[in-house]
């Protein structure tokens, strides 16, 4: 094999992956390395929720990155929050509150 037949091959392998990725412009395709780049950079919890999101671009996975950040500081803030549960009494249902308590 040749470099010149490595390189056609190489050629033909880009042009399906741009293809596969609805990739028609530059724009586009600058925006396809920023987004993979950004989440290769990502923690790998931030990096499986950003990915669930299923992102389009690359602002979309900042933007996504962000929410984790922010879903991770209300989890681990100090809050309480009053939870309605059902526990089974006595010939009747019985509701009392649940609360939710950080551990640890």
């Amino acid at each position: 094999m040749s470099y010149e037949n490595h390189l056609t091959k190489l050629k033909e392998c880009y042009s399906k992956y741009l293809e596969a990725a609805n990739i028609s412009t530059y724009d586009e395709l600058v925006d396809a390395v920023i987004k993979e780049q950004l989440m290769n950079s990502l923690h790998p919890n931030v990096q499986a929720f950003v990915f669930s999101k299923q992102p389009k671009t690359s602002s979309d996975c900042a933007k996504f990155a962000d929410l984790s950040f922010q879903v991770k500081q209300l989890h681990n803030q100090n809050f309480n929050y009053p939870n309605q549960g059902f526990i089974w009494g006595w010939k009747k249902w019985v509701m009392l509150p649940l609360m939710c308590v950080k551990k640890g």
